[in-house]
Parts: C-alpha cells; structure tokens; sequence
C-alpha cells in the first residue's frame, strides 16, 4: 500500500522560506509558490484540493501523486536538492 501524507500551502510555504535562507536564496512570494504549487496539479505531480478552515479561512491540502522512487529519480538531477536534502525538514517533515 502506497503511504501518503498531506500538506497545506501554508506548510509548504513555511519550509520553503526557511530552507531558501539556508541555502541564502531570495524567497517567492507566498502568492508566487500557490501559483507554482497550482502549476504543479496541472502536470498532475499533485493533487490540491481546497478544505474549509471555518473562520480561519480556505487552504490547499496537497498530496504528491507520483511515486517516490520517480520524484527522488527528478530530484536528484538538480544540483539544489542535493543540498536541500540534507537540511532536516520541520518537525522531520520530509517532502520527498
């Protein structure tokens, strides 16, 4: 059985910033990551469905759709993610 977890744009982002510090990167927007994370779900990398925070507002929940020998296979043809593969996530949250 395949082990799938989810993640929330705001996660995502929150990881992203720090891990662009570590590697002294200037950082997206949160409005240009959401429109990177969308492009994302059109190439059906993810899927993003929107759930209901009540007052709190609308957030993406996302969830990688291709395996994770595929996206390590990607990933390790960029130089950058061998670098941001050995940074620990938060919380030991590992995107790949």
């Amino acid at each position: 059985m395949k082990k799938s977890f989810a993640i929330t744009t705001g996660q995502i982002y929150d990881q992203y910033v720090d891990l662009s510090k570590t590697v002294h990167y200037t950082s997206l927007t949160q409005r240009q990551v959401a429109d990177f994370i969308s492009e994302l779900g059109t190439l059906g990398i993810i899927t993003a469905r929107v759930i209901s925070k009540g007052r709190h507002g609308k957030t993406r929940e996302i969830e990688v759709t291709v395996s994770s020998t595929e996206l390590a296979r990607i990933l390790q043809k960029d130089e950058l993610s061998a670098e941001i593969g050995q940074i620990k996530m938060k919380n030991q949250t590992r995107i790949v």
